[in-house]
Order: C-alpha cells, then sequence, then structure tokens
C-alpha cells in the first residue's frame, strides 16, 4: 500500500473550498494528473454519488470509478477509487486557517491488485509526484466565491 499525506492552504473560505473541492467533477481543474472526471449517478452531490475519472499514469489513460462515502460538509469528503489493477481511498478535510481561507488536508491509499515487488520504490516515488503536483494545483484552483452556498 502507498500512502500519501498533503496539506496546503487556499485563500477561499472552507464553505466554498469544500464545495468546489469535494465535487470530484471539478477534479480535472486541479489534479494535473486528471484527465476528465464527471459525475455519472443522478441527483445532487453527496453519500452514493459516482464519477468516472480518467488518470494520467506513468503516460497511460487509467479509467477509474470513484463514489462519495463520508460526506461532512463542510469539513471533510472521503472517496473511494478502483481501477483494474488499484483500489483507493482519497480523504479530503477542510479547516479555516485563521486568515480567511482553508487548510486542505489530502490523505490517499493506493492499494494494488498484484504485490508491488521491486516496483515498489518506483511507484512510491510515481505516486508522491502525482500527489505533489495534485497539491500545486488546489493551491491554483479556480475556486469560486460563493460555491458553497
Amino acid at each position: 500500500m502507498i500512502r500519501l499525506d498533503r496539506a496546503v492552504s487556499v485563500s477561499s473560505s472552507p464553505d466554498d473550498t469544500f464545495a468546489y473541492i469535494a465535487d470530484f467533477a471539478n477534479v480535472e481543474s486541479w489534479d494535473p494528473g486528471v484527465i476528465e472526471s464527471r459525475q455519472i449517478s443522478p441527483g445532487p452531490v453527496g453519500v452514493g454519488t459516482e464519477y468516472d475519472v480518467v488518470a494520467r499514469f506513468m503516460g497511460a489513460r487509467a479509467p477509474m470509478r470513484y463514489r462519495v462515502v463520508r460526506w461532512d460538509a463542510p469539513t471533510q469528503v472521503e472517496l473511494h477509487g478502483r481501477a483494474s489493477t488499484l483500489a483507493a481511498v482519497d480523504r479530503i478535510s477542510f479547516e479555516p486557517d485563521g486568515d480567511g481561507g482553508t487548510r486542505v488536508r489530502y490523505e490517499a491509499e493506493f492499494t494494488f491488485r498484484r504485490g508491488l515487488g521491486v516496483a515498489d520504490k518506483l511507484l512510491r516515488r510515481v505516486f508522491e509526484r502525482v500527489g505533489d503536483n495534485a497539491m500545486r494545483g488546489l493551491t491554483a484552483a479556480p475556486i469560486p466565491a460563493g460555491a458553497g452556498r
């Protein structure tokens, strides 16, 4: 299993940040490793909402299906993802940073269906770079004011 734990501060309010980031249809706007994402289940976003996500992984397209399993607006969202070779758990938490902005913590766990063996260190580095790039993207995300209303 590969684990990531990253945190950044953004200038938008916790409500707006949660509304934008927790809706995984927006993930392609802040995670450069994601090529596309779309909500595939009907209705408002919350527990049970599903997304089809296509990530870029080591030069290849990697389709994944994500499902929201926890929705505690505006403080935490948890999504579980599945692909043909791995399962992912993404936990994103949001708290005020004291300056009117938001401290965003992104925790992810990736479990491969087959043992990693020799590739473990290489894949760990690749996933760490993916996480770092996503956090840089998050700080530049176009989070709209009023998204959390």
